[in-house]
């Protein structure tokens, strides 16, 4: 009976150590990543961020940091899809689903970008610039009622003349 535990016990202890030694690393990956990405070293950086992923699914830093790198190398489609799928972790945080919803914007996915921006600003109501995206997208997708809604949204948040000339902009489309 004794040599049984004993012999599962040297089974069990080098896998656990190697479980371990693997959610030690992972923190250590993303800081290399980070430390790439401040040296302005973008590919790298997503190298080690997608190597913390990889061990760490859940991590949304990782994420966040990746879907940074991406945008610096210029590809806003492999940022707009981490920033989204941050989301999926953390979804309370209105800044990941603006970043998302204004890349979506900028790719043209008007639908995908209003998705994203609803979000962002049924998580932070004072969020304006949530509300000018979704503005722009409604007017980019002709739906000009939304687009209205949206723009009382954003002038009750700030007055300002630009808000004022969408404001009447939506209204001669209506």
């Amino acid at each position: 009976m004794k040599k049984i535990r004993f012999n599962q016990t040297l089974i069990f202890t080098p896998v656990l150590l190697v479980l371990f030694s693997l959610v030690q690393c992972s923190p250590k990956m993303y800081n290399t990543g980070k430390d790439f990405a401040a040296a302005g070293n973008y590919q790298d950086a997503i190298d080690q961020f997608t190597k913390q992923i990889e061990l760490k699914p859940e991590f949304t830093d990782a994420y966040i940091a990746r879907a940074q790198a991406y945008e610096k190398l210029g590809n806003p489609t492999e940022a707009a899809n981490d920033y989204k799928r941050a989301t999926t972790f953390d979804a309370k945080n209105a800044s990941n689903f603006y970043n998302a919803g204004r890349l979506y914007f900028d790719l043209k996915d008007y639908n995908e970008a209003i998705s994203m921006l609803s979000k962002a600003t049924t998580l932070d109501k004072k969020h304006v610039n949530a509300y000018k995206l979704k503005l722009k997208s409604n007017i980019e997708l002709k739906d000009y009622e939304k687009a209205l809604k949206e723009s009382d949204a954003v002038l009750a948040l700030e007055q300002n003349p630009t808000n004022y000339y969408w404001h009447a902009f939506v209204h001669e489309k209506l």
